[in-house]
């Protein structure tokens, strides 16, 4: 993947973005999830999701959701089986 900001918009319901397997990741890249619309609430949220079935998290999770409007989180592949949050807005 060549994108590293990927940009948002949540004004019609919820939106789901998946991951491949870590390991399709160098160690260490990042990427940037953000709510560019600031329609993001409770109900209109953006979920992170680990390739289903794979047992892989983000911090010890499934999913990680934004919840706030333009909020942003950064997740960062280990490169081997898991995803970290390093940062969020």
């Amino acid at each position: 993947n060549d994108h590293d900001i990927i940009g948002v918009v949540t004004t019609g319901s919820a939106i789901t973005a998946s991951l491949a397997l870590a390991n399709q990741y160098g160690g260490g890249q990042r990427f940037t999830f953000k709510d560019v619309s600031g329609s993001c609430s409770g109900s209109n949220h953006i979920v992170i999701a680990t390739s289903a079935g794979s047992g892989q998290t983000i911090d010890g999770q499934g999913t990680v959701k934004i919840q706030t409007g333009y909020g942003a989180v950064t997740i960062a592949s280990d490169g081997v089986g898991s995803f970290y949050i390093v940062g969020t807005n």
